[in-house]
């Protein structure tokens, strides 16, 4: 549900885009996302892909391919998160979709995104750390700063 609260809460703060609601297929976790984040419960998927120009997908991985074909032929661009699929098979389904239905298709890797990962490289690109040789990145939710169940912890 990380995925899915991460992306609805950045459409819905978005001034370029307007969150129309969840979807999912276990309504008490779909009522739960979509309250979360301000926005409705959708039950049919075939009316939210009708009532959007562009979807999310955050399933569990081994359903991305017919998510992914259901939005194309809907004319719905997606973003779809990571791993893109369990199989090649299913990958290829996916591309198939994607070039039938001439939608955009992105995969959802934040990190490209994120104001830590661009300063990073501003600072890489500046030299202000001399020759870099070695980099080792841990870079996950939080930023390994803060558990759920404890202290701040900072891996140096």
């Amino acid at each position: 549900m990380y995925h899915g609260t991460f992306w609805a809460r950045a459409l819905a703060a978005s001034n370029q885009a307007e969150l129309v609601g969840i979807w999912d297929d276990d309504a008490g976790r779909g009522h739960e996302g979509a309250r979360a984040v301000g926005t409705r419960y959708v039950p049919e998927l075939a009316r939210l892909l009708d009532a959007c120009d562009a979807i999310c997908i955050t399933s569990e991985t081994a359903r991305h391919a017919d998510l992914v074909e259901r939005a194309a032929a809907a004319g719905c661009h997606v973003l779809c998160e990571k791993p893109l699929a369990t199989t090649m098979a299913d990958c290829d389904r996916i591309r198939r979709a994607v070039d039938a239905a001439g939608i955009t298709f992105m995969q959802g890797y934040p990190k490209r995104f994120d104001p830590a990962s661009h300063e990073l490289k501003r600072l890489v690109d500046s030299g202000d750390l001399g020759t870099v040789t070695l980099v080792r990145v841990r870079h996950g939710h939080l930023y390994g700063l803060r558990r759920p169940d404890g202290p701040a912890r900072v891996d140096a």
